[in-house]
């Protein structure tokens, strides 16, 4: 064994190195005086979860040894705990756009984990590890149990530091809610550096996030607040609604900063997709293209959001203008999914080569107006603007996309991808 990870209540956890599978694992060595049948109902509840990305992978296990023993997989990342702490020491707070990936991911673990049958009930930033990636799995299921286990109630209450529901410390007959309990706790870590107070008193309140960090929206507040509940009945009913409601506060999160900062380098404002204001009229040519030019533009650069139906002056228009039938359209009703198909065949008409891959298309509604927000990720390779055989390359320069000539998008092509090209 090579050197500690961690130790609990019942575990010491060191780093070693599976000699049969060449690998880094990290076995957990079950300290004596311990109970043994503890060990057993990990194994199980391990087994009757089974394999998922976001939770940890049990290798093997020896039971019958002294002491007992369990190989999982190494996550060299580090408890999640830990991370926060590092971004305090730091004075930083995690990014939104972390915050939701990581509750995503927590929600789709939980989800699976409850599908099978299993409460985890001892859900914290210090059990879930990150892996290289800070892609989240949860572990530790020293004291899961199984749902029928827990409905019968009597059962004692986790003892590690995490957020246990106020009906596990009560002894009280428990579901899938606890967890989402301890879920909410987690992500008012994430988001503020520490946990709420915990309290069985119903009249207690908890301080929601935004009083910490103004870029918290209030409805990601109400979704944490609920989940934070005394009253099981009173928090989501599962972790896929959760997940539902954090993927629609997602679209919207950072809209108002993104707003209230004007286009930039990677912001672009467009009043609509195919509608020539001025002319009254649909305008492909010129109108669609200007906005599959800036995705081009984002591909190229460092990636960036465009927002269709606000106006240069930053005003929500909406997408009405687009979505009412035209006489040179077919005749289909026009919807935010005709939107999303026409955009996204134009950037499979336009670029090449096509990376719709990297465009992910939101239809949030912003004070009653629903607009469309288009997230680009930067390419790992050059994309190229093609109409009617003419080839154009564009890069994102302040709040302009700017075509570069042959030469200069050569040069651009050798230093932005360096490491890609000869």
């Amino acid at each position: 064994m090579d050197r500690l990870l961690g130790k609990g209540e019942r575990k010491e956890t060191f780093l070693a190195w599976d000699t049969k599978a060449s690998r880094p694992v990290a076995i957990s060595v079950v300290l004596r005086d311990n109970d043994q049948r503890a060990t057993r109902q990990e194994v199980e509840m391990l087994g009757r979860t089974g394999a998922h990305d976001n939770i940890v992978i049990l290798y093997d296990f020896d039971l019958g040894s002294v002491p007992q023993y369990l190989v999982f997989e190494y996550l060299p990342g580090g408890q999640l705990r830990d991370y926060c702490r590092a971004l305090q020491s730091e004075r930083k707070e995690m990014p939104l756009a972390d915050f939701f990936r990581i509750a995503r991911q927590l929600c789709r673990a939980l989800a699976h984990i409850h599908e099978r049958g299993v409460i985890h009930r001892d859900v914290s930033t210090s059990n879930i590890w990150l892996d290289e990636r800070r892609v989240v799995h949860v572990g530790d299921f020293d004291t899961a149990i199984s749902v029928e286990d827990a409905a019968a109630g009597g059962t004692s209450a986790p003892t590690t530091e995490g957020y246990s529901a106020p009906e596990l410390i009560a002894g009280a007959p428990q579901d899938a809610r606890a967890d989402l309990y301890s879920l909410g706790a987690v992500l008012h870590e994430l988001l503020v550096g520490d946990g709420p107070m915990t309290s069985t008193d119903p009249l207690a309140a908890v301080e929601p996030p935004s009083r910490s960090r103004r870029d918290v929206p209030p409805s990601l507040d109400a979704i944490i607040l609920s989940m934070l509940a005394i009253d099981p009945a009173d928090r989501p009913t599962s972790a896929d609604e959760v997940l539902g409601l954090l993927r629609e506060i997602e679209a919207t999160a950072n809209l108002a900063t993104l707003i209230a900062n004007g286009e930039n380098d990677t912001v672009e404002f467009k009043q609509t997709m195919r509608w020539d204001v001025k002319q009254a009229r649909i305008n492909d040519e010129d109108i669609l293209r200007e906005s599959v030019k800036t995705v081009c533009a984002f591909l190229n650069s460092v990636g960036g959001t465009l927002l269709i139906g606000v106006a240069d002056n930053r005003h929500f228009v909406g997408l009405d203008d687009d979505l009412k039938n035209r006489k040179d359209d077919r005749k289909e009703a026009k919807t935010v999914d005709w939107f999303e198909r026409t955009f996204r065949q134009a950037l499979t008409d336009c670029l090449k080569p096509d990376m719709n891959h990297l465009v992910t298309v939101w239809f949030p509604i912003v004070d009653g107006v629903q607009i469309c927000r288009v997230d680009v990720k930067a390419s790992a390779e050059p994309i190229f603007l093609v109409i009617k055989n003419i080839t154009e390359f564009y890069i994102r320069q302040g709040n302009l996309s700017r075509r570069l000539d042959i030469k200069s998008a050569l040069d651009y092509v050798r230093q932005h991808w360096s490491s890609s090209t000869p």
